[in-house]
């Protein structure tokens, strides 16, 4: 779990949305809903198959985890319309229990449901979906932080109309990240970006002249000692 969690954290990112009174930070996933996953495919696979593991698979918009072993309740996966209707059912009680003494699964009720109490905020074309074939029981849990149109993407907030959605779905959760790092440190070169970022300069030149392109930064001072700075808020 904890090896799972560290890949899963050193491989996504944040993002965030304008606010009438300052920013929200947008994590990829939802913590929560990425913890019952885990446990999900941790508790219910099936341990007997050889030559099978859970696999993760992080793609540009979404992760994939993948668990072996048959669908348990009646039908397929995809089947139910939402995956909080999907009943518990348990495969290994011995491995649910353990996880439940470590306060990462519930003794009762499904995780299925903790899923979709973490996605509910967003709105519909982001819920994870759930899907069982070939012995093999996935689920897809979509990364909120890609080029999303965000005005509607928190149902409860009252400002929803002034989150620049426009903006913020040209630019994905790297750029984004890149916007905030200069934001915040007005002048910095590319050398500092590249070692605080910890990206490739071919990487960092390429989505720098992004953000030129776009009019939203500009670099300044001279070639030796100039930096970058923000020209337009979003």
């Amino acid at each position: 779990m904890n090896m799972a969690l560290l890949f899963i954290k050193n491989n996504t990112k944040t993002g965030f949305v304008k606010m009438s009174n300052g920013r929200r930070d947008i994590e990829a996933y939802p913590e929560r809903a990425v913890i019952e996953a885990l446990c999900n495919a941790l508790g219910h696979r099936d341990y007997t198959i050889p030559g099978t593991q859970i696999d993760i698979d992080i793609y540009q918009d979404r992760m994939v985890i993948m668990s072996p072993g048959d669908f348990l309740p009646d039908g397929n996966a995809q089947d139910y319309e939402m995956i909080d209707k999907i009943p518990s059912k348990r495969r290994n009680e011995v491995i649910c229990d353990i996880l439940a003494l470590c306060k990462l699964m519930e003794r009762s009720g499904s995780g299925f449901e903790k899923i979709r109490e973490a996605y509910k905020p967003f709105e519909e074309r982001v819920q994870p979906t759930l899907s069982s074939k070939f012995g093999v029981s996935s689920i897809t849990l979509m990364d909120l932080t890609y080029q999303r149109d965000y005005k509607d993407i928190v149902s409860n907030e009252k400002d929803n109309a002034p989150l620049n959605g426009a903006l913020n779905s040209a630019l994905n959760g790297a750029l984004l990240e890149l916007y905030s790092m200069i934001e915040n440190n007005p002048g910095i070169n590319r050398k500092t970006l590249s070692e605080k970022m910890g990206k490739a300069k071919t990487t960092l030149d390429r989505q720098l002249k992004t953000l030129i392109d776009r009019n939203l930064i500009e670099r300044v001072g001279s070639r030796k000692t100039g930096g970058y700075v923000i020209i337009k808020s979003i």
